[in-house]
């Protein structure tokens, strides 16, 4: 009688990847190294990707496939610089994924936030450093950062008895770093003052020609009711308009002639003193020149009024402004011979951590 026997084969020992999720590194708003260690097992070829969430369950891939090949049991370490990460400010989950012949394996999850922007606002006196922060992905170079939204007002011009000059005023979409290894800014904001020119809003940095807002120029004493000029440059009336000047008779505070031209604004020169006599014993002040409003980032910025000068009617009747540059806003003119200066501003956003 026969038996059929069974013959014994050998049949390899295969398993499916060990894999482990290490800390996300050198992230920013849109970007992030992205870590984790593989074991392949058992010489397996194994195919490894991270995968990204915002509620830890849906995930989306954030990289290719790497290949990767492991003849032991011991782990490898693994890295992805990864981008498109598209919203700002976002907690996001990160997983490891390997895949053998023997199966898939899906890592535990860590998480990280992304940058979001921040507000940077100076509106006193005197400079300010600040770095922005940059990242630097595995195995690459530096990022170059950039601030965005940049508005600017210089300090306006003090007055005599023609108003002062409204301070100028800049506006930029951005600004790259051509050196992200140098992220210090200075700031240099109008001074607050009386009987003065404006000062300048300035940043300034090695890596990129200086961003100037100059002030406005001092309302003047001279035998002429001309309003102040409007402010003049590149880059939306850099330089803000000079003051106006006041006709001296009899006194500083009776004018038997003309009264005070107002002070140029940012946006345009200064009215000329109204002549005519207005049922008293002078003339009206001039107006001031027109204000700005710059919009950029969601937010809107006015400034740069001159001030009216002085007429018989009695002090500031020409106004702050011929279209507002009320007080309180930034860069506006002295009025009337308050000698008054208000200060500049500088305001931009930039990215930076939660």
């Amino acid at each position: 009688m026969r038996h059929l026997g069974i013959v014994a084969s050998s049949i390899p020992n295969v398993t499916a990847p060990t894999v482990t999720i290490s800390a996300v590194t050198n992230f920013n708003q849109d970007r992030a190294t992205l870590n984790g260690t593989v074991s392949a097992n058992n010489g397996l070829t194994t195919t490894i990707k991270f995968q990204r969430s915002t509620d830890n369950s849906n995930w989306t891939d954030v990289s290719g496939g790497t290949t990767i090949t492991n003849t032991s049991s011991n782990n490898v370490s693994v890295y992805y610089n990864a981008t498109g990460f598209p919203n700002v400010g976002t907690l996001y989950y990160i997983r490891l994924v390997a895949t053998n012949a023997a199966g898939t394996t899906n890592s535990s999850s860590t998480s990280f936030t992304t940058w979001n922007y921040k507000n940077y606002t100076k509106l006193t006196a005197g400079g300010d450093n600040i770095s922005i922060p940059t990242v630097t992905p595995t195995g690459g170079s530096a990022i170059v950062p950039s601030i965005y939204d940049i508005i600017m007002f210089g300090g306006g011009g003090g007055s005599g008895y023609g108003g002062g000059g409204g301070g100028g005023y800049r506006s930029v979409a951005s600004q790259s770093f051509n050196n992200a290894s140098n992220l210090l800014l200075e700031i240099t904001v109008g001074n607050l003052g009386t009987g003065a020119d404006g000062t300048s809003s300035q940043i300034t940095n090695s890596s990129f020609t200086a961003i100037t807002a100059t002030g406005g120029l001092y309302g003047g004493g001279s035998l002429n009711s001309n309003g102040g000029n409007s402010g003049s440059g590149t880059n939306a009336a850099q330089s803000g308009g000079s003051g106006g000047t006041w006709s001296y008779v009899v006194s500083k505070s009776t004018f038997t002639t003309y009264g005070a031209g107002g002070g140029g604004g940012a946006g345009g020169a200064g009215g000329a003193a109204s002549h005519g006599n207005l049922g008293l014993d002078g003339t009206r002040g001039g107006n001031g020149g027109a204000q700005v409003t710059i919009s950029r980032g969601g937010s809107s910025y006015t400034g740069g009024g001159g001030g009216g000068g002085y007429g018989n009617v009695g002090p500031g009747d020409g106004g702050n402004g011929s279209s507002g540059g009320s007080a309180g806003t930034y860069g506006l003119g002295g009025t009337y011979g308050a000698g008054g200066m208000t200060a500049g501003m500088v305001f931009f956003r930039y990215f930076g951590p939660p």
